[in-house]
């Protein structure tokens, strides 16, 4: 994903994630191809069908922006962690949080506070 999200226009094709991919080393373009497929199928990429010289090929971006899926997946993981070791994870939350973190914490939960104490 960040070598798609690197790309400065928009669509991409199997085979241009490719030619960036193997200057890092060697990268199999069925690799490339199956793991792009793949995240189309998870919905983390969107594909269209494009017409060019040598026939049709997908085009590929994207569904969301690098912090777009950052914040889903800590979303989806630490719901995961709370809805199965709730207190555990609460418990080591508090030890990591530092004194500016509790400040920014602090101004998050007191507008959602209001708004429940207005219901």
């Amino acid at each position: 994903m960040k070598t798609i999200w690197c790309v400065p226009q928009k669509n991409v094709t199997v085979r241009e994630i490719h030619n960036r991919l193997k200057t890092d080393g060697q990268v199999a373009y069925t690799t490339v191809m199956s793991t792009m497929d793949t995240l189309h199928k998870k919905g983390l990429l969107r594909r269209k069908i494009a017409k060019g010289r040598g026939g049709l090929y997908y085009v590929y971006w994207p569904s969301l922006g690098q912090e777009g899926f950052e914040k889903s997946a800590v979303y989806q993981v630490l719901d995961s962690l709370t809805r199965n070791f709730g207190d555990t994870v609460a418990s080591y939350l508090t030890e990591r949080v530092t004194a500016g973190d509790k400040e920014k914490l602090r101004t998050l939960v007191k507008p959602k506070a209001r708004t429940k104490e207005e219901q």
